[in-house]
């Protein structure tokens, strides 16, 4: 016993509760961890006054409804147990800050929970809960729906449960920095994840996960990033745009070259990169639209709209169709040979405007100046 507001008995072998500890009503913390307790006495309600509860890796079956009654708790950690459910008197602690209760064998998170509204962290990892349809989604059945109601949520974990996909709904979560979904069998990250905008951690190693959203740049406040095994070849060029990242970890992943040496690098490098690639596709963009024609189209498709050019008002025959198209090609043909004789030095003189409007046909090479 570390004061008379506190209580330490973890390791202790114990099998009840002992009845000294219950006497102390005026107890605000806690600690039965790594014991044999398979029942929780429903007179743990008289401890009114407790703030903090942990029970975690004991054998308990249930938790009593008696636990109601501490109206005051902020903290609950019953991780490592055999629970299934909830009892619904839980709602009334509605000061609990944190619940912890990974490891059991919930299925369900029951529609209470949404009520508690100071409820920052949540960590459900390792149990039962299925989610592997996008159906139960709108029908607010799940067995995570009354998740995306708890706005408050600060972090939430949901490692090593059997879900397939993860609903849209998670961007409702817009108070969430840190959020982990490992060991999951996803085999995608729903777009909407990245509107959620205070989110600085993200955790999705050991998953089917192929590629991730384009909309990646959005997360600017993210600084970890885990994808370890996960099936990721390549990332989206404007995720270049989350400055805040310092950690990338990207082990056993598929990478292509050359991104697999800039993630040996660290994040630093990786969005050095991601920038660099970014601005050269924006370069080599071409300074004019390529149009291809046809026999469906018409001129009004491809050149400006006016209704004063009496020659939009036609549609093209399948002869001028393959007219144009045949200039339009030799006219790419011409540019391409002109550009590369630029850079290789070549002193050719350019075709005057005469002589390519004489040939019926673009040429596939500029003619040489006699």
């Amino acid at each position: 016993m570390a004061s008379s507001c506190s209580v330490e008995r973890a390791q202790c072998r114990l099998r009840t509760v002992p009845d000294w500890i219950l006497d102390k009503t005026e107890l605000t913390r806690l600690s039965l961890r790594q014991n044999q307790i398979p029942v929780l006495p429903s007179s743990i309600g008289v401890l009114v006054m407790l703030e903090d509860l942990d029970v975690s890796e004991n054998e308990l079956l249930s938790i009593p409804p008696e636990i109601g009654h501490l109206i005051h708790l902020k903290a609950l950690h019953a991780s490592a147990n055999q629970l299934s459910a909830l009892p619904k008197t839980l709602c009334n602690c509605v000061k609990l800050r944190t619940m912890v209760l990974s490891r059991n064998g919930l299925t369900r998170m029951p529609a209470w929970l949404a009520s508690l509204t100071a409820l920052r962290r949540l960590d459900i990892a390792e149990n039962r809960f299925q989610l592997g349809s996008v159906e139960v989604i709108p029908s607010g059945g799940g067995p995570l729906d009354v998740l995306w109601r708890c706005t408050s949520l600060v972090s939430l974990s949901l490692d090593s449960n059997p879900l397939t996909i993860l609903p849209a709904h998670l961007a409702l979560l817009n108070q969430l920095t840190s959020f982990s979904a490992m060991r999951c069998s996803l085999e995608a990250l729903p777009p909407q994840i990245c509107h959620v905008p205070l989110l600085k951690s993200l955790r999705l190693s050991s998953n089917n996960i192929a590629a991730l959203p384009q909309q990646m740049g959005n997360l600017m406040q993210l600084r970890e990033l885990l994808l370890d095994d996960c099936l990721i070849m390549d990332l989206p060029p404007l995720m270049a745009q989350c400055t805040s990242l310092t950690t990338l970890r990207m082990t056993r992943c598929p990478l292509q070259w050359p991104l697999d040496g800039f993630v040996l690098k660290g994040a630093h490098a990786v969005l050095q990169f991601l920038r660099d690639r970014l601005e050269a596709e924006v370069q080599a963009k071409p300074m004019f639209r390529s149009v291809e024609f046809s026999r469906q189209d018409s001129m009004k498709d491809v050149l400006p709209q006016s209704s004063s050019s009496p020659f939009l008002k036609k549609k093209m025959t399948q002869g001028e169709a393959d007219e144009v198209r045949s200039h339009m090609g030799g006219m790419s043909r011409f540019f391409s040979h002109m550009l590369n004789s630029e850079v290789d030095g070549e002193d050719s003189e350019k075709p005057s405007q005469y002589d390519l409007l004489q040939s019926k046909h673009w040429p596939s090479k500029p003619p040489k100046g006699t």
